[in-house]
C-alpha cells in the first residue's frame, strides 16, 4: 500500500540574473534548479527555526541559571500565597 503523499506548489520571480546563479549552482551540485531551491531554502528554514529555537548563554549567564536550578531560594510569603491559590483553583 503506498503513502500518498501531498505537494504545495511555490512560486517566486527572481531576477534573471539570481537565477542563472541559482541554475549554476544546481550544476554544479549536479541537481535540477527545483531540488537545488528546495535543498536550500529546506536548509536555511531549519537553520532560522534552530535559531530562533535555541538559546545561547554566556558562560557567567550559564552558570547563574544553573545555580538557580540547584540552589533555589526559599518561597517568599508572595509566592507561598501563589502557591495556595493555584492548589486551591486546580
Amino acid at each position: 500500500m503506498s503513502i500518498p503523499t501531498s505537494t504545495a506548489r511555490l512560486e517566486a520571480r527572481v531576477p534573471l540574473a539570481l537565477k542563472e546563479i541559482f541554475q549554476q549552482a544546481a550544476q554544479l551540485e549536479g541537481v535540477t534548479l527545483t531540488d537545488f531551491i528546495i535543498m536550500s531554502v529546506h536548509q536555511a528554514a531549519k537553520q532560522t527555526i534552530e535559531r530562533h529555537q535555541t538559546l545561547a548563554l554566556t558562560r557567567e549567564q550559564s552558570d547563574v541559571f544553573f545555580n538557580a536550578l540547584a540552589n533555589p531560594p526559599i518561597p517568599n510569603a508572595a509566592l507561598e500565597a501563589a502557591f495556595k491559590r493555584h492548589r486551591n483553583h486546580v
